[in-house]
């Protein structure tokens, strides 16, 4: 509905991105058609962040230092990373398929009449470890369009 402060355009809302659209509603903006992937990337970023947090919450226990101090917590738990300087290894990447591969090759043994024994405490650890990512710092460059850079000179 909005970015920050700026409404966004009824026809922006109806607009789906495909081999044939314009770049404009590819390259992140803060104004026109780039309000669009710009505001598509700070979504998902906070995304990654939120879900990082609460595995990092759940990794680390903080200690009653921690808990009287809450500013050094966050240091506790690893700087974020610039999105400029960001690599696939930084980021969460994981699905459904990765799950059920790992729930039935590791997590799962047969007991008595067939049934079924769940690891789950082998789960819960395979998931923090996939999922121990460092937050992400938004960065973007702004992009320079060939017009404006001739306007300007």
């Amino acid at each position: 509905e909005r970015h920050e402060c700026l409404e966004i355009p009824e026809h922006f809302k109806t607009v789906r991105v495909s081999r044939e659209s314009p770049m404009l509603f590819c390259v992140a903006d803060p104004e026109n058609e780039g309000i669009c992937p710009l505001s598509l990337t700070q979504w998902l970023s906070a995304r990654h962040n939120e879900l990082v947090q609460v595995v990092s919450a759940a990794i680390v226990r903080p200690s009653r230092a921690d808990q009287a101090n809450p500013r050094q917590q966050g240091a506790r738990y690893g700087p974020p990373v610039s999105s400029r300087l960001m690599a696939q290894h930084d980021l969460v990447k994981y699905d459904a398929n990765m799950l059920m591969q790992f729930v039935k090759t590791r997590c799962v043994t047969y007991g008595d009449g067939g049934r079924l024994n769940f690891d789950f405490k082998q789960l819960e650890r395979q998931l923090r470890r996939e999922m121990a990512r460092p937050e992400i710092t938004l960065e973007l460059r702004a992009f320079q369009w060939l017009r404006e850079g001739a306007a300007q000179t």
